[in-house]
């Protein structure tokens, strides 16, 4: 009798747990397969529950009455758990009307423990077994109950089968979420197979139990593990989709966890570095192991190849600390910034050449010009300035169109370029204007040059649609002398100083006849 009492009390429990797990799944709908895990719990309820009154009674009507309580719930259990699987593991059937077929064998193991009289497709006699420590329910099975029985069992060992795959390809909470159900799906499956083989004690369908045990497992993955919690779900899904790398470290500086993009960038990174030193798992870019060993010192940037390609990366770590406070690791973020660093090359070239000419911009040339004036005058060095235009500019124009004008200037830029020093700085200063910024050169060695640049640009043919044009250039030359300015005047007034000068000499050059340098000096 205590026997009796002991397993109503412990099923009773069961079921109170059970409610207590649906209610809570109840909250979160929007959650992947909190649907069917509500209609599965349901079900154990409706099943257990049957089986606390089966345990109860002492006559056969009153246990073929039980059976018919338990018969609400039991044949849909496996169907329920395997729409579940399919949800939660997110193997979700895109056609609805897939569902239905899956109770119809549950739908007829009901009809025919429902139908009125004797059916013996299921049972085919049901007695009362008086050799235990209490009456218990002994049936002779029908060909139906096998055929219900196989078919559970399949359902069973698929749901079973996508936990457990599960459970081997995740990280994070979703691993311990799925390691914990598959565990607890194996104890329904296993009380299913014993019963069949009649292992059960005086002839008990010891699955109510087992599914009591399964109950607190699920608990634990609800609960702790917050199986249906939309913030760890949300969290893992990103941290494995993120492209942003991400590596997580303890506080030993081994690897905890890992995303698959951190997987595609570093081919060390697998199964087997988990529980490795980090040092270790990134052998083959042991540039990444030395920007982390040097994380508190800031953000890292380093370059290592991907693929056979160079790729730029920031590195940065954010301190693991649990609620009390307590350093328990570190999260290591690898941002690919190869992109960015290619655009702000390209944005700073275009903001300091001019994209037809590949001379510097105007603006890039004046802030340049400044810098040379500074160090000629901390120097007490020479510097000089040239102005030059290409004679006769718009008659090319006019003449031969925008196109030929165009390789016109380019022509008479790279002429220029190729009669200058390393040292001298090449500025687009108007439309067809270039001014240049000659450091260490007095006014003599800038005519000198000037005059190289002349002839050079003189000699350069620009063929254009079967047509030779030959551009000149008029030069105006400035320069100054801080070795005998005692009194230098600011930057940027030299510079104006030096640009009134040099175009005042230019307009001389015109109005002496073109193709021909004028020179102005500084007092």
């Amino acid at each position: 009798m205590l026997f009796r009492v002991l397993c109503i009390i412990f099923l009773s429990l069961s079921c109170a747990g059970t409610l207590g797990l649906a209610y809570y799944a109840a909250r979160s709908l929007r959650s992947a397969g909190a649907n069917a895990f509500i209609c599965f719990m349901m079900s154990v309820f409706i099943y257990t529950f049957g089986y606390i009154f089966e345990l109860s009674a002492d006559t056969v009507d009153a246990m073929f009455l039980a059976l018919r309580i338990e018969y609400l719930g039991a044949p849909v259990i496996p169907v329920l758990w395997l729409i579940f699987a399919l949800e939660y593991n997110e193997y979700r059937l895109s056609k609805k009307w897939l569902y239905p077929p899956l109770f119809v064998v549950p739908v007829i193991t009901m009809v025919l423990l429902y139908s009125a009289g004797h059916t013996p497709l299921h049972y085919e006699s049901l007695v009362v077994n008086e050799n235990g420590p209490f009456p218990l329910a002994w049936a002779e099975k029908g060909p139906w109950y096998y055929i219900n029985f196989a078919y559970m069992m399949v359902l069973n060992t698929a749901a079973t089968a996508l936990f457990g795959i599960e459970a081997a390809r995740s990280t994070g909470y979703r691993k311990k979420q799925a390691v914990t159900i598959f565990a607890g799906s194996l104890f329904p499956w296993a009380a299913a197979v014993l019963t069949m083989l009649g292992v059960g004690p005086w002839g008990m369908d010891i699955t109510p139990f087992f599914l009591s045990i399964a109950v607190p497992m699920f608990g634990n993955a609800m609960f702790r593990l917050r199986m249906f919690d939309i913030v760890p779900i949300a969290r893992d899904k990103v941290f494995k989709t993120i492209n942003t790398s991400v590596i997580v470290l303890d506080r030993e500086n081994r690897v905890v966890d890992f995303n698959d993009q951190a997987r595609s960038l570093l081919p060390g990174l697998d199964e087997a570095a988990l529980g490795a030193a980090s040092q270790r798992a990134m052998a083959a870019c042991p540039e990444l192991a030395e920007a982390i060993g040097h994380l508190q010192e800031g953000d890292r940037e380093i370059e290592f190849p991907v693929l056979g390609q160079e790729r730029c990366f920031t590195v940065s770590g954010t301190e693991l600390r649990s609620r009390s406070g307590e350093d328990v690791g570190l999260i290591v973020s690898l941002h690919d910034i190869t992109e960015n660093k290619a655009l702000l090359k390209r944005m700073e070239r275009m903001a300091t050449v001019d994209a037809l000419t590949q001379a510097y911009s105007r603006r890039f040339f004046m802030e340049s010009c400044l810098l040379e004036i500074r160090r000629a005058c901390r120097d007490r060095a020479a510097l000089s300035f040239l102005l030059v235009d290409i004679d006769h500019f718009k008659a090319v124009n006019d003449t031969h169109g925008h196109p030929a004008g165009d390789m016109v200037l380019r022509n008479t830029a790279a002429a220029i370029k190729r009669g200058l020093r390393t040292s001298d700085l090449l500025g687009r200063y108007g439309g067809e204007e270039f001014a240049m910024v000659l450091p260490d050169t007095d006014l003599e060695g800038a005519l000198m040059l000037a005059e190289r640049l002349r002839a050079e640009v003189a000699s350069t043919i620009t063929a254009y649609e079967g047509t030779e044009i030959v551009a000149t250039i008029s030069v105006g030359a400035a320069a100054v002398d801080f070795a005998s300015h005692p009194a230098p005047d600011a930057p940027e007034h030299i510079r104006e100083a030096l640009l009134k000068a040099s175009d005042q000499a230019l307009y001389q050059a015109k109005e002496d006849g073109r193709n021909r340098v004028r020179t102005a000096q500084l007092s």
